[in-house]
């Protein structure tokens, strides 16, 4: 697992997780913070039994990279790919053997954020367009069924969120202008990422 252990509670320590965390950077009431935690929750549990996710084992990465070479040729490509893209085991391991909802939770808390950003955009008159640029410039978008890429601004291998996250924390702190100017130089943060990767910076 990754944050949280003691599976019989997880659920409610994986709520608890978001809930003091949108009261601490949003000033959420505890209410609401409870209420919109509670949310995330039930849809994150309601996408990972529709696609299955909640029935893989729980060191799923492990089990991938100890039978990789057992798997089907479409699977050997995508891995590939994704390595291609930078990903590394160590990528594969810390999210696949996560538990599923701490996953879900990930995500749901990512939509969460672009959301708000591209309703704000909107408040500020940008069209639908502008916005969703904006939240493209601005935030990693990741797909957790990465088949490859045609151009630099397509979605993300989902296993490269950790070093992403690391990666971004890093630079805004030691120089948050330049941070800034890079990301304003290039199409979309996606477009941003591979850049790093490619010069050995992510």
């Amino acid at each position: 697992m990754g944050f949280f252990s003691s599976k019989s509670t997880i659920e409610q320590q994986i709520k608890d997780y978001y809930k003091q965390f949108l009261i601490a950077a949003f000033s959420s009431s505890e209410a609401n913070a409870e209420s919109f935690a509670s949310e995330m929750l039930q849809r994150a549990k309601a996408k990972a039994v529709a696609s299955g996710d909640d029935k893989l084992p729980q060191n799923f990465g492990d089990v991938m990279l100890s039978n990789e070479d057992k798997m089907t040729n479409d699977f050997k490509k995508i891995m590939l790919l994704k390595r291609k893209e930078g990903v590394r085991d160590e990528d594969i391991k810390w999210w696949w053997n996560m538990y599923y909802l701490e996953r879900g939770m990930m995500e749901e808390y990512d939509d969460f954020m672009k959301v708000t950003l591209f309703g704000n955009c909107i408040e500020k008159g940008m069209d639908k367009s502008m916005a969703l640029s904006e939240v493209k410039k601005y935030h990693p978008i990741y797909t957790d069924a990465y088949k490859g890429r045609e151009n630099i601004d397509d979605p993300l291998p989902i296993e490269l969120k950790n070093r992403i996250n690391q990666y971004t924390e890093k630079r805004a702190l030691e120089d948050a202008n330049q941070y800034k100017k890079d990301i304003l130089k290039a199409s979309s943060y996606n477009a941003f990422v591979r850049n790093e990767i490619e010069k050995g910076n992510l």
